[in-house]
């Protein structure tokens, strides 16, 4: 039987930290509303760049440059083969009728316009 110290609970409530800018005091989502703010890019804007950026990813994940690239990750039973983050039907109508997140009464970023947590996640085998 493995006991649990405290410690070993660290990596579980260290994703919180982790998206919030210590410098500023903001999480991304927040900083993503400031800097829209600041530069006037508008909601409609955003939700464009969202559905371009999923269609391109699909496309390449398809048949572009990162399908060779991509193998699949084994973990016990279960096989990940794609990210499955990737919304390449996706509309501008089912991005509109999204709640901002993060500024809830004059905000543009989305649960549908902005990166997923696992944005960032890779894996390499050395």
């Amino acid at each position: 039987m493995i006991r649990l110290r405290p410690t070993h609970l660290k990596p579980i409530f260290a994703l919180p930290r982790g998206l919030i800018d210590p410098v500023v005091g903001l999480s991304m989502g927040q900083t993503t509303e400031e800097l829209a703010t600041r530069f006037d890019i508008g909601r409609a804007a955003m939700d464009a760049f969202a559905q371009e950026s999923h269609r391109r990813l699909a496309r390449a994940q398809a048949n572009g440059p990162l399908g060779a690239e991509l193998v699949p990750l084994y973990a016990g039973d279960h096989c990940l083969e794609r990210d499955d983050g990737v919304r390449p039907d996706t509309s501008l109508e089912q991005l509109a009728r999204l709640s901002p997140v993060f500024d809830r009464t004059h905000g543009r970023v989305t649960a549908g316009n902005s990166a997923q947590v696992s944005d960032g996640a890779a894996c390499m085998l050395l």
